[in-house]
């Protein structure tokens, strides 16, 4: 039996292996000693490999503790100097932003920055309000251009600032360094996160935590967090170098509820300043709903409210409700509606683009399944041969907006990278989504040095691409070559991590009042997975647009409510509706679900194994 097997599960279900996330329980006991915790509490904080020294933090995470020295970061003295001298000598700023979730809010916190500015100027003081500039995807693509740049120096901003873009904006920054407002030369300062190559643009300064030479240990962050901490940077030289009184400087605490929305929709790792950034963001939010419309952002605000969400704000709400709204603006609509509605003051306005992004995101919705269906079509053609290591497909119109997700779509359906292309008058775009192991990022930028594609790059896990419909062939022939030896590998390695076993009984409010101390839960720091041996089914039903209503039986006859989603696109339905009286291995996440005021445990199944006799 491999080592670590959990349950005696080699191939379950869905073909991963179970393995418990936790290797020793001797780390587990000592933590449960020393703090004082619970055993359960204490394996699951075991199994995510945090430093004994670090637990309180990991527990309690807070700025104060987690925050570093804003200088640490490669040009931030420079950067916030600029920005400060810009403020104090009424200098207009323009922000050039992405069109995601992490470029909505980190365009937000500045222009929010400026107008708590003024506001606490009392009218003694005016600072210009920031213009800002958000690509169209569709017309533009990500990024600064020529055009961008020059929008903003029409307006006579004299410095702009890029936020989550710029690294690889070579010729846009020399184009704006060309520039002239008011008769002197435009600065262009980078905030991004992104990857950068050892030659930077040639800008006034460049903050990045993932430049090659900066040494700061932040690159973790999303752009809201190095504009965060960028804000925190301008707020000490506005101090130190110009005099404002701490009574005259915006409270960037207030920030963090953008800070975390950003944080969690760009899924990043939850761990260190991250995780501090989002704990305390969802208690500014949590403490804003107890205190109604005149607390708190009302962009959030409104945007919970048109998804109905009833109670606290949790990461969940933030990464799959609210953030998804967020980028419909971008995706099929407006592009600038996220940074308008989270940086508005007034409330209609937060109300009236809340209703307009949530139509938007229905027609995403509805755009996102059309493509899905013909996309999934063609992927199942592949199974009648022999599926590919790297699946690409593609087709005319297919709308840039939900490519990336749809390629999502396909790569967990069938574990393997996905590319997703659509084509124009113009040629092919496609997005990639890769799978643990595999480099997809790297494998694209190897493409475009070969001539296969006119352009691209990425991530490990995601990446973008443009080509010529003729280069097709080509390209898929490339990636299938690069990646066939690593997608084998990760596939062999295909495993699930469980964090322990319960029964129906064990799985109660009181467990999961106590898991709550793990919070926020996200990239770097998984919510529990925990398996129920050898649990009978009570009653199952289709529910929806092919998820699966079911309870679970333990041996003493206790009941567990259980939710399988998309059940019936991964066999779990055809499974589970013909058990006869089998009893399975289920595993999954225990949420708490709301209903009509009464609050249930609920197991959200990931998979199932059959039990072996």
């Amino acid at each position: 039996m491999a080592k670590n097997l959990f349950l005696d599960v080699e191939k379950s279900h869905l073909g991963q292996k179970w393995v418990s996330r936790l290797e020793s329980a001797e780390q587990a006991i000592a933590i449960a000693q020393k703090f004082d915790i619970p055993e359960i509490l204490a394996r699951t904080i075991a199994g995510r490999n945090v430093n004994i020294d670090d637990i309180e933090a990991y527990l309690s995470p807070t700025i104060r503790t987690a925050m570093p020295d804003p200088y640490k970061l490669q040009d931030m003295e420079k950067a916030a100097t600029r920005i400060a001298d810009a403020i104090v000598k009424g200098q207009k700023i323009g922000i050039l932003g992405d069109y995601d979730v992490d470029g909505a809010t980190s365009t937000a916190q500045i222009l929010r920055f400026v107008s708590q500015l003024n506001l606490l100027a009392e009218g003694e003081r005016n600072f210009p309000t920031p213009e800002f500039y958000i690509p169209d995807r569709q017309k533009e693509g990500y990024g600064p251009s020529n055009q961008a740049i020059d929008a903003l120096v029409q307006k006579n901003c004299g410095l702009i600032v890029t936020v989550d873009c710029g690294v690889m904006a070579f010729e846009p920054i020399v184009h704006a360094n060309q520039q002239r407002v008011d008769g002197k030369t435009v600065d262009v300062i980078i905030l991004d996160h992104h990857i950068a190559e050892e030659i930077l643009p040639n800008a006034f300064a460049v903050v990045n935590p993932n430049r090659q030479d900066d040494l700061s240990g932040l690159g973790h962050l999303a752009a809201c967090g190095v504009v965060f901490v960028t804000l925190v940077a301008v707020n000490r030289i506005l101090r130190e170098k110009h005099g404002f009184t701490a009574a005259k400087l915006p409270n960037l605490m207030r920030f963090l509820d953008l800070v975390a929305l950003g944080t969690v929709c760009d899924v990043v790792s939850l761990t260190g300043l991250n995780r501090a950034f989002v704990k305390q963001g969802l208690d500014i939010m949590a403490q804003g709903q107890a205190a109604g419309e005149n607390f708190g952002n009302m962009g959030i605000s409104s945007l919970a409210d048109i998804a109905s969400i009833i109670g606290k704000l949790e990461a969940y709400h933030l990464g799959y409700i609210i953030g998804p709204r967020i980028n419909a603006g971008g995706r099929v609509g407006d592009s600038r509606l996220g940074s308008v509605i989270l940086s508005t003051q007034q409330k209609d306005e937060a109300n009236s683009i809340a209703i307009r992004l949530d139509e938007y995101n229905k027609q995403r919705q509805n755009i996102e399944k059309t493509v899905l269906d013909a996309a999934f079509y063609q992927a199942d053609l592949e199974i009648n041969g022999e599926l590919p290591h790297v699946i690409i497909v593609s087709d005319n119109g297919w709308h840039q907006g939900v490519i990336g997700i749809v390629a999502g779509r396909i790569k967990d359906k069938y574990n393997r990278p996905t590319i997703v292309i659509g084509f124009d008058g113009n040629g092919g775009k496609g997005s990639g989504r890769s799978i643990a192991g595999v480099d997809l990022g790297s494998a694209i930028q190897k493409a475009v040095d070969c001539g296969v594609l006119i352009k691209g790059g990425g991530h490990a896990m995601a990446a973008g691409l443009s080509l010529k419909p003729e280069q097709l062939a080509e390209f898929r022939a490339f990636m299938e070559q690069e990646l066939a030896p690593s997608v084998s590998i990760a596939r062999q390695n295909l495993s699930l991590k469980i964090d322990g076993a319960l029964t129906a009984s064990a799985a109660n409010i009181k467990l999961l009042r106590t898991l709550e101390k793990l919070e926020p839960y996200g990239t770097g720091n998984a919510r529990p997975v925990f398996a129920f041996p050898a649990h009978h089914i009570g009653f199952v039903k289709t529910i929806g647009k092919g998820h699966l209503k079911l309870s679970l039986r333990s041996a003493d006859g206790s009941k567990l409510e259980a939710i399988a989603f998309g059940a019936e696109q991964n066999g779990l339905t055809k499974l589970l509706t013909h058990h006869g009286d089998k009893a399975f291995h289920f595993v999954g996440n225990l949420k708490i679900n709301r209903w009509q005021g009464r609050e249930t445990v609920q197991l959200q199944v990931m998979d199932v194994a059959e039990i072996k006799f």
